[in-house]
């Protein structure tokens, strides 16, 4: 909504002719009301190999500072991270960062051996690989002709 637009051009139409101005009042409106949606970070999840991997996306988080727990149904993610605190002489027009703080507890479609999980760091993505716990395919039985 308050993006650069040409000189002179009037917020109104601006309005009318971006679409995505729209959408940015409608997010703020639910940001007071549920927290921020458009804040929200991107979680991936899915199977292969009977493993399930989860990534999250942490741009800007130290690594270090970032704590993993998995239990059997869900994985708790979280980072004690504070904001930066940034002096800057002049005047600010515009500006809009996300928190760089991590707190996610995620719910897990079947049960994983936390023993067995790995994590690792890349490019700012956080990377979880979940084994599935115990055998789920079951067990082939031999019918044998009775007596």
């Amino acid at each position: 909504m308050w993006g650069i637009a040409p000189y002179g051009f009037n917020r109104r139409v601006r309005r009318l002719v971006d679409p995505e101005g729209f959408f940015d009042d409608v997010d703020r409106l639910f940001d007071g009301f549920f927290g921020s949606v458009s804040g929200m970070r991107g979680v991936e999840m899915y199977e292969e190999d009977g493993k399930l991997h989860l990534a999250v996306e942490a741009p800007g988080v130290d690594p270090s500072k970032v704590e993993i727990k998995v239990f059997k149904d869900r994985v708790a993610l979280s980072s004690g991270e504070d904001a930066e605190e940034r002096k800057e002489e002049g005047k600010t027009y515009y500006c809009r960062r996300t928190s760089r703080r991590l707190n996610y507890e995620i719910a897990l479609p079947f049960q994983v051996d936390p023993e067995k999980a790995s994590a690792s760091f890349d490019n700012g993505m956080i990377k979880l690989v979940l084994p599935k716990e115990g055998a789920v395919e079951g067990r082939v039985l031999k019918l044998e002709a009775g007596n």
